[in-house]
């Protein structure tokens, strides 16, 4: 936990630097960018310290997705969720905060990825949850975006790295997501994508009622 924290609070501290070394010389769009990129790294601290402090309970993937999508609807009102489910029983146990951070992001960056869509166009993500092959839960998340470069696929899940720098992303989320999902929950985290025509993240989650399975 503190190898994650005190890599968000270094970036801060870089970014902030590079804010006092460039003086007036930074542009406003320069400076919300760098702003947006210490919040989030900040925000993510917030998060860290929140999964260790909460307590782990059985936790409903269904329930948290619709949660999520709720509140991603009030920043995007023209986000469009098809929740599809294939099975009964969707809980695994873990902290809720960690589970509600993976969606977030995920589901966000699905959205983020129609960004040249024309104004009022609907942000359409598909989620669909079905049972794994290894007796777990599968939650897969399409889009219909711009999809990943090859150049950048191998990269992807490495922190700090970012395919939305000029719009002031910072490389935290998707590498939070694998690190919480492998280690919190036990489970696996993958994509795919092609340029033009979307990508569909898949979350792989095994069943479990405590932590002691």
């Amino acid at each position: 936990m503190w190898h994650e924290i005190n890599n968000s609070l270094t970036a801060v501290n870089l970014t902030l630097e590079f804010l006092q070394r460039s003086g007036a010389e930074i542009s406003p769009i320069e400076l919300q960018d760098e702003i947006k990129f210490s919040l989030e790294s900040l925000d993510y601290v917030k998060h860290v310290i929140q999964f260790a402090s909460e307590q782990a309970q059985n936790i409903d993937v269904v329930a948290v997705i619709e949660s999520v999508s709720a509140i991603l609807k009030r920043k995007w009102p023209n986000f469009e969720l098809q929740l599809i489910k294939k099975y009964a029983d969707w809980e695994v146990y873990g902290h809720k905060t960690a589970m509600v951070q993976v969606f977030m992001n995920l589901i966000a960056n699905a959205i983020e990825s129609y960004e040249n869509e024309p104004l009022g166009s609907k942000l359409r993500v598909k989620v669909t949850l079905k049972k794994a092959k290894n007796d777990g839960i599968e939650v897969r998340i399409r889009d219909w975006g711009r999809g990943v470069p090859n150049s950048a696929k191998d990269h992807i899940f490495e922190e700090f790295f970012t395919l939305k720098k000029d719009r002031g992303g910072s490389g935290i989320g998707l590498a939070l997501c694998k690190k919480i999902v492998e280690e919190e929950f036990r489970g696996k985290l993958s994509f795919t994508s092609e340029v033009g025509k979307g990508s569909e993240f898949k979350v792989t989650l095994p069943f479990r009622k405590s932590n002691l399975d």
